[in-house]
């Protein structure tokens, strides 16, 4: 079974891509990088449903809308994903999202300083990769960047996306009336500060959290997706329906020494894909 696929980079060949729609692929990661002279309008199974690294991120040749953004194409069968910029185009300040976006793939507007004021995330979002507003000029709160809510829009918890700062707080807050939590959100951490992460009950993805090692770590029951890992921790707790993705992470145990302690998963609900426990 094909699940994800990773590498093709540097094929300056390479013209064309085509993806089998009924399939189990569900994450790419890397793909396609420096493959300057692939065409035509990318078609992205529905199952798809991690773009953990950029990916076609020097292809000139894939057709984007006026600011030079590309996005795969949305019908039956397939997820419309906004894949980054192309070129050297550069988006206007206030760059709004296209509606019926799926996913927001990895590093998809790093480096896109014209980006600036407030952020909105089109509700039909569901996934935002690694870094995708990384050293852009959005508004920030506390040094994190969350993006707007109102009608048609949802608030995501983005994180630091141009503070070099080390985060070593005892708890981080994620404000209430958080939809999502996007991929790595902390991009400088130190992981041996104890740290009690505190999140809203309405929320609703968290896509993946990196950052220091907690005690406890409890997912609200209101979580409907994880699709990342979660940081090391003594002890989770589940409840609700969540459902963890497939090679979605639960890692415990800790000590100052580095070495594994007796730890627990306390589970009252929720299904898992496969290699959720894989570090255990």
């Amino acid at each position: 079974k094909l699940t994800s696929i990773y590498g093709f980079s540097n094929m300056s060949a390479l013209t064309k891509v085509v993806f089998p729609k009924k399939s189990e692929l569900k994450e790419l990661e890397s793909i396609f990088n420096n493959c300057p002279n692939v065409t035509g309008e990318l078609e992205i199974p529905e199952s798809v449903e991690e773009i953990t690294r950029n990916i076609f991120d020097k292809s000139s040749l894939l057709p984007a809308d006026s600011s030079g953004v590309v996005y795969s194409k949305a019908g039956s069968g397939l997820r419309k994903w906004c894949l980054g910029v192309k070129g050297n185009k550069k988006p206007e300040a206030n760059y709004v999202i296209q509606d019926n976006t799926y996913g927001i793939a990895s590093n998809a507007f790093d480096g896109c300083t014209e980006l600036s004021g407030d952020l909105y995330i089109p509700s039909s979002v569901q996934y935002i990769g690694r870094s995708a507003f990384d050293n852009t000029s959005y508004t920030l709160k506390d040094n994190f960047l969350y993006s707007k809510n109102g009608e048609g829009y949802n608030k995501w918890f983005i994180g630091q996306v141009n503070d070099s700062t080390t985060f070593s707080e005892s708890s981080l807050n994620i404000e209430n009336g958080t939809y999502g939590i996007a991929s790595y959100p902390l991009t400088s951490y130190s992981y041996w500060t104890q740290t009690q992460y505190n999140l809203p009950e309405d929320l609703k993805v968290i896509c993946n959290i990196n950052g220091p090692i907690t005690d406890t770590f409890t997912i609200p029951k209101n979580v409907e997706y994880v699709y990342g890992s979660i940081p090391t921790s003594n002890e989770v707790k589940i409840s609700g329906n969540t459902k963890f993705e497939k090679y979605s992470e639960i890692r415990g145990g800790y000590s100052t020494s580095g070495k594994a302690n007796e730890n627990s998963v306390i589970i009252s609900g929720g299904t898992f894909g496969t290699g959720v426990f894989d570090s255990h």
